[in-house]
Parts: structure tokens; sequence; C-alpha cells
């Protein structure tokens, strides 16, 4: 996601029923409606008792006295109230409780409880509701489309407003040492330390990740399996930060030191106790060091100061002759506000949080959008491509709704403006009634010929000028940025299933850091994917691998009877000539009881 200095998350405010008597109730704080966690778990992920990524509801108390919840019901279905019934648990003023909205009906209020329901991603009725069966305390009357990664929920009452600073960015100035002796021990670490001799540029360090580096250190293979980086930043007021969290893209291990503190480390011995040439206790994937993983530091704000503060890494490959490395961190301090009840509005978090107050909002919010056209038939090179979407107002008045269209990788067109073709709801053209919330406008078919690639995204403009996008695309190093189609070619006529694969740097994607770009196959479009050489002995041979890695909750699916997948490899028969070996391999895996990966030939 683009971060800037300081940052609230968008929502999208529609209907909040807050109904039932004048009495203090419990609420639906927040919930999640797509969920895709997956171990190793990030921030704000959560699995059930079952290790499965099952939707969930968080119950608030905003009183002042325990509530017994025995009786009360939750529903997604406004004609059945009473459609699941919690056992008597106790949730403490102030308090939560997790119910998972399984599907699996568990109600032993000593266990997790799992409702009978599960919660649909499009977008629904949720409500909790009385002992009576009638009164609803809390309801969502119909939430909006759901993402994965995100949770949807309350910004107000006794739950707070996070307001976030970028105290480190991608991209800060760095200096960087390849040790050659212990003579520093670990002043080095010291906000006032000499690193002038020292290697100097931006993150992150390290080497063969691409536009990843901006300083380079690959004179350490073969030479040292550690690298020290030292990182400068200031804080005006330290008080103001209540939460501090460091965001690491690396590969393979790293401890990090705050002002000379130790706070965060991973793959790493004894941070008390390194050593000028240690190296990483493990590996770690390429794909896993290309998106941020998240350290809470909040333990340590004691270490920061105000005025010039340093942050010290000492980054860790597993072996001398590693062929990558990757240091890039960002540090963001997060302050924190009660809100009134009262003004309680309903949205998009940033992230989710199970069990704990919720993430702020901003009000500044554009018009909704959902039901974007997605997936459509794919269009012939003369048909033109109508895209539909519903666009409701917020808080002003709808002003103006554009779609913004590529073709191919192309910033520019002659049949399509800079800034996007106008849709309307104007009963006129191709729309066909107007003053229905349903915007409407054509691609010309003009702009593509036969086997391009067509995206699109939605941006809607209110009155007073503020503005919404869809897709949502929160995460820019994981989730898509477009939806998309691939216009049909005449010229390819085959019985066997095609995937169509489209990258703008094709020699980025033959690297181990690669690039991202699309993937149309059986109907689907899967946008800003993952794609980079994998393999070591066989990276530099003529005919590569190539690992896909898809956005969390857009997994592919390669066979409509199987289980979608978070990537897969597409490996050349350079070193097989016999085009068999693995897969005798994983078949003999199975044989044995032993699960093996799904492996077939292609024709590529």
């Amino acid at each position: 996601m683009s971060r800037f200095n300081k940052i609230s998350l968008f929502a999208l405010i529609l209907n909040l029923s807050w109904i039932g008597s004048a009495r203090p109730a419990p609420i639906i704080n927040e919930f999640v409606a797509r969920n895709d966690s997956e171990q190793p778990l990030r921030t704000g992920e959560l699995l059930d008792e079952d290790d499965d990524p099952s939707d969930w509801i968080e119950i608030y108390n905003p009183t002042t006295e325990t509530i017994n919840l025995d009786g009360w019901f939750l529903t997604d279905d406004p004609d059945d109230l009473e459609k699941w019934e919690c056992p008597s648990v106790e949730v403490a003023p102030g308090g939560f409780l997790i119910v998972f909205a399984s599907g699996k009906d568990r109600r032993d209020s000593d266990e997790e409880l799992h409702t009978n329901f599960q919660l649909r991603a499009g977008g629904e009725f949720l409500a909790l509701v009385q002992p009576d069966g009638q009164s609803i305390a809390h309801a969502y009357d119909e939430y909006p489309p759901q993402f994965a990664d995100l949770s949807y929920g309350l910004s107000g009452g006794d739950a707070s407003t996070r307001t976030e600073t970028i105290l480190i960015p991608e991209s800060t100035p760095a200096t960087a040492l390849i040790p050659t002796n212990g003579s520093p021990g670990l002043d080095w670490t010291e906000p006032g330390f000499n690193d002038s001799a020292w290697l100097r540029g931006t993150t992150g360090v390290g080497y063969d990740y691409g536009d990843l580096i901006g300083l380079d250190v690959g004179a350490m293979r073969y030479n040292n399996q550690s690298v020290y980086v030292r990182i400068s930043f200031e804080v005006r007021d330290v008080a103001e930060i209540d939460e501090l969290t460091l965001r690491m893209k690396f590969e393979d291990g790293f401890v990090a030191y705050l002002n000379s503190v130790p706070v965060a480390s991973f793959n790493a011995d004894d941070p008390e106790h390194m050593s000028w040439n240690d190296g990483a206790t493990a590996t770690r994937e390429d794909s896993d060091a290309q998106v941020f993983a998240d350290f809470d530091l909040t333990d340590h704000n004691g270490a920061l100061r105000r005025g010039h503060n340093t942050l010290a890494i000492h980054g860790l490959n597993t072996t001398l002759s590693s062929s990558d490395l990757l240091i890039l961190p960002e540090l963001v301090a997060f302050s924190v506000e009660q809100i009134d009840l009262p003004s309680a509005v309903e949205g998009y978090l940033f992230y989710p949080t199970p069990g704990a107050h919720n993430a702020g909002l901003s009000t500044n919010l554009g018009p909704g959008i959902r039901d974007v056209t997605e997936n459509p038939p794919r269009p012939s090179q003369n048909d033109d491509l109508m895209i539909t979407a519903e666009i409701r107002p917020t808080f002003n008045p709808v002003h103006a709704v554009r779609l913004i269209c590529l073709i191919n990788f192309e910033e520019t067109s002659r049949w399509i403006p800079d800034n996007g073709l106008l849709m309307t709801d104007n009963g006129m053209g191709a729309d066909e009634r107007g003053n229905d919330g349903i915007y409407t406008t054509m691609i010309p078919s003009d702009a593509y010929g036969r086997g391009d690639m067509i995206r699109w995204k939605v941006v809607a403009e209110d009155v007073e000028g503020y503005t919404s996008r869809y897709p949502l695309y929160p995460y820019s190093n994981d989730s898509p940025e477009y939806l998309g189609t691939v216009v049909a070619d005449s010229s390819i006529n085959s019985g066997l299933p095609v995937m169509e694969w489209f990258v703008e740097n094709v020699g980025a994607s033959e690297t181990d850091s690669g690039t991202r770009g699309a993937i149309y196959y059986l109907g689907e479009f899967y946008d800003n994917v993952v794609i980079h050489r994998r393999g070591g002995s066989t990276a530099g041979a003529p005919k590569k691998h190539f690992k896909f890695r898809f956005n969390r909750g857009y997994k592919f699916l390669y066979d409509p009877d199987k289980p979608r997948v978070d990537e897969f490899n597409l490996n050349s028969t350079y070193s097989d000539k016999a085009y068999l070996r693995q897969n005798l391999a994983f078949e003999a895996y199975d044989w044995c009881g032993c699960p093996g990966s799904e492996s077939f030939l292609v024709r590529a």
C-alpha cells in the first residue's frame, strides 16, 4: 500500500443500525467475512481451533457492567432473528468475545464458539439480537463487499482511532559495513557512533533483489555472512507515540537495535552476544522476503529519545555463498485516541484487531463502490466491452464516476482519455435505466486487438472532491490493483486450457527478486501477481524455472475440481529430458503416504 507520513485509513460509511432499548448493550464491533489467514500468522490474522481460516465476529461490551450473553442471538438473516443462540458466556466491561462464523455450530461456553452460518464476502445483513428474539441490539443492514486481510467494523465508542507516522520509510538514507573483525563490538549500534567511512546509499540494503536494493553489499558474498546497517531518524515528541512497529522485508535473518537496545530478531542467535561473522539460523523464501513482516516494538518505546535516533540492524545470510540478501525496514509510530460512542461510524479497518480496540477510520470518504464488472465473458477484437458499477453516496452526493482503463501496459491510448472513460447513470446509451445507481460505460474495441490484456478500475468522486476506488488495493505488494480480462485470440485453437501470462519487464521476471504481472486462466483474471525465477543450480540455465505467487485472498484456480492454490511453479525440462522425473517423484511420495505436490506436464 502506498504510505504517506500521516495516515488514517479509508472507510466506507453505510447503514449503521443501533436499535433496541435505551440501555447500553453489547455491539458487533468488528468482523471478517473473507478470512485468508495462514501460518505463519501476520498482524491481525486469526485461525480457529481446527486451524481453519473461519470468518469471525467480535462482540464488544461498551458498558461498565459485565454482560452475560446467554440467550442472545447472532444472525445473517433478517427473517430469522434467532438463527444462532449464544450460550452462557460473560463479557467483562470493555471486554471482547470472538465468535467464529464458520457454520460449525459449536455452543460449549468453555470452548471456542462457532455459529451455524458463514458470512458472505459479497455483503449481507448481520445482527446481534436480544434474548426476546425480536429486539435488534446492533446490526449492519447491508455491509459492503469484503476483502482479504481487511476487517469491517466500528470506529468510535470506546474503540480507538490510530494515527500512523512513518519514522523510517522505504528508501531512507542508510550506511552499511561488511565487518572484517570484531573490533566495533556493539558500539556500532549506538546513535553517536562514527560511520563516516561506511558504504552509503538508501534502504533496502543487500544484493540481487532488483529495485528493492538502494545500497548494494554484494561484496559480502564469499567473505562474510554478516552486514551491519545503520539508519538515522528524528522523533519530535516521544510522548505522542503510543505504539511502535518495525516492518521488515528481509532474507535470511536479522537482529534490530533501537539506540543500542535489542528490540527484534528473526533467524538469529542471542542478540546480546552476536559475533561479527555470525550467520542466520535458517533460510527464508524469496517470496516471503518481499512481503513486510511486522514486529511489535511497543514494549521498547522507552528506548526512543527526542531528536536524533538510530535503528541499527545486523543482517544475516545462512551461508557465505548465499546468492542474495535483503534488509529493508520501515519503522512506524502510532498515536491512539479514544472517541465517544455517539460518534461511531462503520467502515473498513486497516487491519483486523480481534480481541482489541479497532483501528481508526477516515471520515473524508468518497462514494461507495460495489458490484463492478469482474471476469466478464472475454470480448473479441471487434466487440466493445461494457463495464458497470453500483455507486452510492456516503456523506455527499456523487459528482462523477470514471473508469480508468489500461491496454496491456500502455499508459496512454488515442481511444481512451488519460483521465478515464466517463461512467453514466442517465438511461442513455449503454446504461439501461437512469438514476438507479448503476453506472455504465463501454471500452471501445478500437482500443485493443486480439490477445490484448484489458485492465480497469473505477474511481468515484463526490461533490466535495472526496474520492474512492475499486478494487480497493490496500496493499501494493499483496492485492490486485485492477480487474481485467483478455481479448479472445482466434489464432489460438487448442483442446488444452491456455494460460495467458503478461509481464512488462521480462528481464526482471527472470531474476530472483522478480517483478509483477498478470495471469488469465479458465476465465479468471489475476492482477499484480509476483513472478520470479526459481532454482539453484539451474538458475543460469537457458530455460528458466518460474514461480508465480498470488495475492492473499485471490488464490489461483488451476482445476475446477481441486482447491485453489497460493502459488505454483512452472519448471522447464532443461535438467529432465525424460519429462517425467518430477511427476514420478511426487507420485511416489503419495504412494508412500507422504504428501506430494500436484505435478503435471504443460506445453509452454
